[in-house]
């Protein structure tokens, strides 16, 4: 069996080894032949996890060659090639569990916004506009204003703007992150962030984590996430979160698999901020496991490949038991060029800590924070208390040192990277 994993990045490394683990053939496609999942990968060719056309030629390019037949395509940890892998899949007769029109309504935001206001689940007041777009197009919304690519990820070209002529200003270069010839403009919404990993079995929901997602701002940036913290300050609201994602999942008409949601929470009530249908790119696969009790990795491999899973340890999910506390780490260094990386494996066997990894090499030249994609690295705190977390979190940040020319650590730690922040 040969399994097409779109991707080959630090977020689908964990995805190639443990199908290959599972004795399944991994095949990636990427445009980096250095990426770790490339790396690791059986087989490799280039192509661009965006471009649907590129990667049905490296696939058709791998069949010929190998002479193997492909029999499932993955995609984890990052949104866009959700579409990529349905376009695919449909043209080649492989099986995946969205249509082309499903991953549309999840990786393109104009889709995905209309498709929730069309069945009355609530977004932040928004419209659509193209180059040739006057002022009048924004009447009605109240300043600030946030606006995003159609189809992009990683936070890219998203910024928050106060008045109609910044939107102007800033118009070319966030359609530059973007395929489509308009772009998103909507209401910011003062609130917490939440977001909700779940699975789908046979139409039917199971929430497995809710997480607050704690961002710190880098304006005009919408501001980076820097930690996960289970479980969210906001889980007495779990029932009206369940509802909320039971009325996407219905309203998408998702049958089996992922989704990864996130949610806006203010004076306003929930609103929907992101839709998407795969395990998350926050390490979600690392940690929840320890949460729920369900190899949520596996269970993504296997149900891709068409192999049986558990489908009963859904059914046995402690209701987000607050025993389990999971924080979450992923942190970023002020501006500068990285001279050296240390403590990680130090920081690895600390008592709690079960993952992380340093995202940038010696040698990069880090610029102003803009997106997630210049995160520096992570790590994963799971025990049972969260003073204990944030103590271990301390210690870890004690530890680990990315420092420039001038042996100054770079690392960046802020409040709201502890549970007590």
């Amino acid at each position: 069996m040969i399994l097409h994993i779109i991707g080959g990045g630090p977020g689908q490394l964990s995805a190639v080894r443990r199908a290959r683990e599972l004795g399944i053939g991994v095949f990636v496609t990427d445009l980096n032949p250095e990426a770790p999942g490339c790396l690791e990968a059986d087989y490799f060719l280039a192509a661009s996890t965006f471009d649907a056309a590129e990667t049905e030629a490296a696939v058709l390019d791998f069949q010929n060659k190998n002479g193997g037949q492909v029999d499932a395509v993955l995609v984890t940890g990052t949104d866009q090639p959700v579409l990529t892998a349905a376009v695919v899949a449909e043209n080649l007769g492989i099986p995946y569990f969205l249509d082309i029109r499903q991953a549309r309504w999840l990786t393109n935001k104009k889709m995905m916004k209309d498709r929730l206001s069309a069945n009355r689940i609530k977004v932040s007041p928004y419209r659509f506009i193209g180059e040739d777009f006057s002022t009048i197009a924004l009447a009605g919304l109240k300043p600030p204003l946030v606006v995003k690519p159609l189809d992009s990820q990683g936070q890219r070209g998203v910024y928050r703007l106060e008045t109609a002529v910044e939107v102007a200003e800033r118009f070319d270069e966030v359609k530059s992150y973007s395929r489509q010839s308009e772009i998103l403009v909507e209401e910011y919404y003062e609130s917490d962030e939440i977001t909700v990993s779940g699975w789908v079995e046979n139409r039917r929901l199971y929430i497995l984590t809710v997480t607050d997602r704690r961002t710190i701002d880098n304006l005009p940036g919408i501001g980076v996430c820097v930690s996960h913290q289970f479980p969210s300050r906001h889980i007495g609201r779990l029932a009206e979160i369940r509802r909320m994602t039971e009325e996407i999942v219905a309203a998408f008409g998702m049958k089996t698999g992922p989704v990864y949601f996130q949610y806006l929470i203010g004076v306003d009530g929930i609103i929907v901020n992101e839709t998407a249908a795969r395990l998350g790119g926050a390490y979600e696969d690392e940690f929840i496991p320890f949460i729920t009790g369900i190899d949520i990795l596996d269970v993504m491999i296997k149900m891709s490949c068409g192999l049986s899973y558990d489908k009963t340890a859904f059914d046995r999910i402690e209701s987000q038991a607050e025993s389990k506390v999971v924080s979450l780490q992923m942190f970023f260094c002020c501006e500068g060029r990285l001279e050296s990386l240390s403590g990680m494996d130090e920081v690895q066997s600390l008592p709690g800590v079960t993952g992380g990894a340093f995202l940038l090499e010696s040698g990069t030249i880090v610029r102003s924070r803009l997106n997630s994609t210049q995160r520096a690295g992570y790590f994963i705190v799971c025990c049972n208390d969260k003073s204990e977390a944030d103590e271990v979190v301390r210690e870890a940040y004690s530890i680990l040192r990315i420092t420039d020319e001038n042996g100054k650590n770079m690392i960046r730690v802020y409040d709201k990277m502890f549970f007590g922040g």
